[in-house]
This record gives structure tokens, C-alpha cells and sequence, in this order.
């Protein structure tokens, strides 16, 4: 039984090419975005477990 034609159909490799494509710039725009926009919540957590590393008393 088989779910898609084996002869292979062009149009749908070159709109399947083209969405691949948008998909990979996408990608590309959004990872600097999230990067920058994390790296603030990504200090204040580590700082956080500075001060309380730091409040502890020595043993």
C-alpha cells in the first residue's frame, strides 16, 4: 500500500524547496531575537544563585 505516488511529482518538490527555504531564514531572524531576549532572564538567574551561594555561611 502506498501513501504518495512514486513518480515523484515536481511541483510539489520545488514548493516543498521554497517552504524549506522561508523556514530556514525564519530561523535564522528568530535565534538572534530569542538569544537577546533570554540572555537578561539568563543573568538575573545566575546572579540569583550568586547572592545565595554567597549568603551561606562558610563550613
Amino acid at each position: 500500500m502506498e501513501l504518495a505516488p512514486m513518480d515523484g511529482n515536481v511541483e510539489e518538490d520545488k514548493t516543498y524547496n521554497n517552504l524549506l527555504k522561508k523556514f530556514k531564514i525564519a530561523v535564522l531572524f528568530t535565534l538572534p531575537v530569542f538569544i537577546i531576549s533570554m540572555s537578561a532572564m539568563f543573568a538575573l538567574m545566575c546572579t540569583n544563585i550568586l547572592q545565595r551561594r554567597l549568603q551561606q555561611p562558610f563550613q
